[in-house]
Order: structure tokens, then sequence, then C-alpha cells
């Protein structure tokens, strides 16, 4: 089914609340061969490990770029007790079917 969704803050409160998402960080990186137009875009992944959360927070900023607070979901289910923001065009962000809770289940907030 396709959803006709016209921009992010709409995505973010229609179908984002509540969802437990995946990023990795995308780091930019600049050769000289890039500066000089002779190559494409040679940037890699800080890791290649996903980061398991719950977006708590958006902050909308210039240039039409995000910050998004979020909160890190562990590997037994509970949720971390801080906020961690990113920059949405910093990270690659996913979405598994798979990872939501069984919907009687409360995340367990770790202290």
């Amino acid at each position: 089914m396709l959803k006709l969704i016209t921009d992010f803050r709409d995505w973010l409160f229609n179908h984002a609340n509540g969802k437990i998402f995946r990023y990795v960080i995308y780091r930019r990186i600049y050769t000289p061969y890039e500066t000089q137009k002779a190559f494409t875009d040679e940037s890699m992944y800080e890791s290649t490990h996903y980061t398991s959360c719950y977006i708590e927070e958006a902050i909308e900023l210039d240039g039409g770029d995000w910050l998004l607070g979020t909160r890190e979901v562990f590997d037994d289910d509970s949720v971390s007790n801080h906020l961690e923001y990113v920059k949405l065009s910093e990270i690659r962000l996913s979405r598994f079917d798979d990872d939501e809770p069984y919907e009687d289940e409360e995340p367990e907030v770790e202290e």
C-alpha cells in the first residue's frame, strides 16, 4: 500500500511515534581527489553496527536538516535513560517490523 507523505514532520507525527528504528552514523570524508572532482564521494559509515532506538524528539534545523533525540533500545529490550542527539543528514535510518515489541509489553527503562 502506498502512503503519500509530503514532509518529514508529517511522517514523524503520523508514522514514527512509538516505533523502533535502527541507525548507523554516516561520516563524510573528503579526499584530495574529491576536492579536485576526480572521484565520487568516498564517505563511509562510522560503524556497521546499527543502534536500535526510539525517536523521542525532533528539532527542525536551518537548511532542512533535523536533529533527532533518540533513546537506545538494548538487546534485552530495556531502554536507555538518556537521549542521544543525531543529525538526520549524518545517519542512515531504517525500520524493521520484526523489531517491534509485542503490543501488550511496555518497554523497560534502564535506571
